[in-house]
């Protein structure tokens, strides 16, 4: 019995660890620094966060759920906590669904980077999503796309 017991235990240890081993991007241009074309938040994502910079200061942070994980296409599913001080009959939790793209721009020159699309949407509100578009910069031009 303890034998099979800890055949188990390792098992599960094992697969847990495999799990956790995936929490790669198949695409590793997704690790990139997207920068905001329309000069409002810069983006960084990793498998499990989601953070934003306003270039002035502003910072914002989602803790994340990787829920689809392509070559073009990264899907998570996030979690910003509010702040403290709002009424208790507010929400103290926003779950948000970030649908991160590769694209095509014809706008764009390729040189400069690749083109990511992301559309977010509130988990109440899937009727509604803001779309924004991001460059990414190839990292053997090294062309500088801040601003």
């Amino acid at each position: 019995m303890r034998k099979v017991l800890y055949v188990f235990s390792l098992l599960f240890f094992l697969s847990a660890c495999h799990l956790k081993g995936d929490e790669t991007f198949v695409n590793p241009v997704f690790y990139g620094k997207m920068v905001s074309l329309s000069d409002l938040w810069d983006v960084k994502i990793t498998p499990t966060t989601l953070d934003k910079d306003n270039r002035h200061g502003t910072t914002w942070h989602e803790d994340c759920e990787m829920w689809e994980n392509e070559s073009k296409k990264v899907v998570l599913r996030c979690t910003h906590q509010q702040n403290k001080e709002q009424p208790e009959n507010s929400k103290t939790e926003e779950h948000r669904t970030h649908v991160i793209e590769i694209s095509s721009s014809k706008y764009i020159n390729p040189d400069l980077g690749t083109f990511i699309v992301i559309h977010s949407y509130y988990e109440d509100e899937t009727d509604w999503t803001a779309r924004r578009g991001y460059l990414i910069s190839a990292p053997d031009t090294g062309a500088d796309i801040s601003r």
